[in-house]
This record gives structure tokens, sequence and C-alpha cells, in this order.
């Protein structure tokens, strides 16, 4: 997971430099970082999803033209396109953790919602474990983002807790009998 958080952590970096220098290497260098996110693991495409988000974002306020949505996604695409043709043509099981996702699945765990976001907001008040980290983060966000106005901020807190919040809502389809047990 360290590998996975530090390319991350790198392709936002590239991504937020970019956005306030207007920078070509800063550019060119978040989207060859992009592009190893979906091939490094099976999270990192939920990154590589909510990254390639972020940079589309940025690019609408620069009024890129179409080629540069095409740079920032095709390469990203295309890897997670043949990873998954190679997956099913080497014929792997998929994963017995997890029910297949479907609208009815999730209506049937709806209800698992409240004790999913107890649970992992628990986890970010656990001082023993985090001290006053995550606290801190939180304070440090919105502190920067109510002086300086800027969606720099924004694109910044929507890269930290939207992952942390589509990991934690894939445990609505746990096929585990305790959910929670396997959230944990």
């Amino acid at each position: 997971d360290f590998p996975l958080a530090t390319l991350y952590l790198a392709v936002i970096g590239y991504l937020l430099l970019y956005q306030k220098t207007g920078d070509e290497a800063s550019y060119l260098l978040y989207v060859a970082a992009l592009c190893f996110l979906p091939w490094m693991k099976r999270e990192g495409l939920v990154l590589w999803f909510i990254a390639a988000l972020c940079g589309s974002v940025v690019l609408l306020q620069k009024r890129a033209r179409v080629s540069r949505f095409a740079a920032l996604l095709l390469p990203g695409l295309l890897i997670i396109l043949l990873w998954q043709l190679f997956l099913k043509s080497a014929g792997t099981a998929p994963s017995h953790d997890f029910v297949p996702a479907s609208l009815a699945t999730l209506r049937t765990n709806l209800s698992h919602l409240v004790p999913i976001g107890r649970a992992v907001f628990a986890e970010f008040g656990e001082i023993s474990r985090w001290s006053i980290f995550w606290f801190l983060v939180l304070v440090a966000l919105v502190t920067q983002f109510i002086r300086q106005r800027n969606t720099q901020y924004l694109l910044l807190g929507t890269a930290l807790v939207t992952p942390i919040a589509v990991y934690s809502a894939t445990y609505l389809l746990s096929a585990w009998p305790d959910y929670l047990n396997h959230l944990h």
C-alpha cells in the first residue's frame, strides 16, 4: 500500500502544481504517474478514477482542448481495459470476499452504510493509533480553504476524502456474514 500511496501523492501533487503554475512538465508528470495507478494494484483503479476526475476539473478550469482530456484519460483507460482482458483470458477467479455489484445488492445493503460510517469515523478518532493526525488534517484543509477560497484546497480535500469514502462503501458488497468484521 505504501508504494501506491506514494504514487497517488505524486499524481495529486503534480496536478496541484500544474493547476497553480500551468507548468507543462508538471502536467506531463501528472499524466505519466496517473497511468501507473490502475496498473499497480486493484485499489489503484479507484485512485485513478478520482485523480482523473480531479484532473478533468483542472482542465475544465483551464479551458483545455479535447486532446488534453484524451491524453489524460486514454492511457489509463487502455491499461484498465488490457488488464481486464488479461484477467479474463487467464481465467482468474473473482474475489470471494465481495459479491458482484448490482443495484439490488446495494439497495439491500444500504442499511449497512451508517454502521460502516460509524466504524470509519471511530477509526479516525482512535487516538492511540493516530494521535490527532486526522483532526489536524481536517483543520488544515478547512482553514486553508476558508483563508484562500480557491479550488486547490477543494481538490486536495476531494483527493483525500473520496478514496476513504469509496473504499469504505465497498463493504456494502461484503460477502462476509459480519460485514463490520470484514471492515475491521
